[in-house]
């Protein structure tokens, strides 16, 4: 197998086993970080990046109306409850937004995929990507650098209180929200 699929599946194994118990059902509006009223066409409006990172922490429950409404996400055979997917725009994109939540239905992770593998990554988008972080963070962008096992390269920003990791893979760009606990600060 191809060491860029390899973590691929890994990435993919480590959503799935954060799984949480099942949460509720969901609507067609949502409820912005900020109280307003929002649907998924409208996208995440006004600090867009803060909102999505607000989602750490949450009940899974008290999520599941905002960016326009999540769907529940299961694995295949519906045993692990693994969190919600969200269809919205970002920066005036369209994105996908995932949640992974604890045991405790506390959303433990969020990813947003920026490019899902239907067109290519450009050099522009990622840069852009990369300002974009940086302004919503208030920090400096760490070059990861390119990882030996697969080859991919990553960027991260870290405020104090979370990781927030962009990642190129062929045509795939994703920027993974997580919080920076324990030894990882």
């Amino acid at each position: 197998m191809d060491k860029k699929w390899m973590v691929l599946v890994a990435l993919a194994m480590g959503v799935l086993l954060a799984g949480c118990t099942p949460a509720a059902q969901t609507t067609d509006e949502g409820t912005a970080g900020n109280g307003a009223s929002q649907t998924a066409d409208e996208g995440v409006a006004g600090d867009g990046l803060a909102q999505v990172a607000s989602l750490l922490g949450q009940q899974d429950a008290d999520t599941a109306d905002l960016f326009g409404g999540g769907t529940e996400n299961w694995t295949a055979d519906k045993s692990v409850y693994i969190g919600r997917v969200f269809e919205t725009k970002l920066y005036g994109e369209p994105v996908t937004i995932y949640t992974s939540c604890g045991q405790d239905d506390v959303v433990e992770s969020v990813s947003v995929w920026i490019a899902d593998g239907t067109g290519e990554v450009s050099d522009q988008q990622v840069g852009d990507w990369q300002m974009r972080v940086s302004e919503a963070t208030g920090v400096q962008m760490e070059d990861m650098g390119q990882a030996s096992e697969s080859g991919t390269y990553a960027w991260r920003w870290q405020t104090n209180d979370t990781f927030y990791t962009l990642r190129p893979l062929e045509n795939i760009l994703s920027l993974d929200i997580i919080p920076a606990v324990g030894e990882l600060q």
